[in-house]
């Protein structure tokens, strides 16, 4: 389906000014050729009907193109059947004599609208008979009969084609221009959703955390101490450590929320940066280091974060947690060595927060490539804090398998037969086979 046209108030304008020029080059040339005879009048007439054709040219640039063709055959051949009727000149006609004088403009419009194989036949019917060869005998008729296929057909259809190629030239430009703005604004865009993405990760696995953390430490400060006055103030301290988890889960899920991927995609809400990381592990966040030390540090090998200070911290708020490991720890890439400290940070703060008074078993097994994380609790002794327990959403879970299989392992979490629940984790020390082989050319070399 053709695209509708628009034509401005300028393009009319200059489509009225070819019509006049054609019209007045043709009364021109029926009045420049003695003898002006009564039957000049009817080539005049077919000039005049011809260049208002002219006004049309936009809309139907190819229909025009072969009007000026069939004119040109139609004129030739009435020429050649009955001479005298058309043109004043008898059987010698010039050349050019029979092409009318909107050739050069309809050969123009043509190509300048991009029909160049669909204009081709036309085109080249014009040029043979603006030639004419079968009249160019000696030279010097056939030097003049082609200059005047060049200036009429040629010549237009040329300059044509050379307009259509600019003009895609520019659009072509022009969309590049406009493509790399909008790319820029997506990539802008996609960087303050990942910022987002990251911001809600360490709230939810450091922030969080350690709120819970405290909340329950303020619980058995409440329950332990023996002056009224400490205990109102572990009650506050509770409740209001209640209040800021709501919040900060409300934030949270407001961040997730604005960095969900749209079409440019982004990074999902469990995955964040390594530096990112690096900070909330307990390291000191600086990132004024050059940029090639920065990524040699990210790519060392480390052993598997120490669980212990989690266990410690659970145990000091009356988790009793019993701790196994198997195998010998080896070294794991950064972002696996990570995300085995996330599961276990995460299964005990769940642990806390669902299942009061359950004893809890994380056990870490270290296989070839591979490492097993497991955090298992036996069914809760005692109901939970209701308030403790409704800032919780689910998300902390959902972040962590995302986690786990952005490194490529597996993360099953659910309830055990026996009343507990259970959150276990693979993980390929690192993260692929590929790395894994490099990583081991790498200890080889040194």
């Amino acid at each position: 389906m053709r695209p509708t046209v628009r034509v401005s108030g300028r393009d009319r304008l200059l489509d009225a000014v070819m019509a006049l020029s054609a019209a007045a080059l043709g009364i021109a040339t029926v009045f420049s050729s003695p003898p002006v005879m009564p039957s000049s009048k009817v080539m005049l007439i077919v000039n005049v009907v011809l260049a208002g054709a002219l006004l049309l040219r936009r809309r139907a640039p190819l229909a025009l193109l072969w009007i000026a063709a069939v004119a040109t055959v139609v004129i030739f051949t009435v020429d050649q059947a009955a001479p005298g009727v058309l043109i004043a000149h008898g059987p010698g006609l010039d050349a050019g004599s029979t092409i009318p004088p909107i050739t050069p403009f309809a050969a123009y419009t043509a190509l300048a609208q991009g029909g160049r194989r669909r204009a081709a036949p036309p085109v080249a019917l014009l040029i043979l008979f603006a030639a004419a060869p079968w009249e160019s005998i000696s030279l010097h008729r056939l030097i003049p009969s082609l200059s005047q296929a060049a200036v009429f057909v040629a010549g237009p259809a040329l300059l044509g084609m050379y307009v259509y190629a600019r003009q895609r030239l520019l659009r072509s430009l022009i969309e590049r221009a406009d493509r790399a703005e909008r790319e820029r604004h997506l990539l802008a865009e996609r960087a303050r959703a990942e910022e987002r993405a990251r911001l809600a990760a360490d709230m939810h696995d450091i922030v969080s955390h350690r709120v819970t953390l405290m909340v329950l430490q303020a619980g058995a400060l409440r329950v332990t101490a023996d002056n009224e006055r400490i205990r109102a103030a572990a009650e506050s301290l509770r409740t209001t450590g209640c209040q800021a988890l709501e919040e900060l889960h409300d934030m949270i899920g407001l961040l997730r929320a604005t960095a969900t991927p749209g079409e440019g995609g982004c990074r999902r809400d469990g995955e964040t940066e390594d530096v990112n990381e690096d900070a909330s592990d307990g390291g000191d966040g600086s990132g004024d280091d050059e940029g090639g030390r920065a990524s040699q540090d990210r790519e060392r090998p480390i052993p598997v974060p120490d669980v212990r200070p989690l266990i410690a911290e659970s145990e000091s708020v009356g988790v009793p947690i019993e701790l196994v490991e198997e195998g010998d720890a080896g070294l794991a890439s950064q972002v696996v060595a990570r995300t085995a400290y996330r599961v276990v940070q995460e299964a005990l703060t769940n642990a806390r927060k669902h299942a009061p008074g359950a004893k809890v078993r994380v056990l870490l097994r270290h296989r070839r490539q591979w490492v097993d994380v497991s955090v298992r609790n036996t069914e809760p002794t005692c109901p939970g804090d209701a308030e403790l327990v409704a800032t919780g959403g689910g998300m902390g879970l959902i972040g962590l398998r995302r986690r786990v299989e952005l490194v490529g392992g597996t993360l099953r979490n659910g309830p055990t037969s026996d009343g507990g629940y259970e959150v276990e984790a693979s993980l390929p020390t690192w993260g692929s086979l590929g790395e894994w082989s490099e990583a081991q050319g790498a200890a080889g070399e040194t």
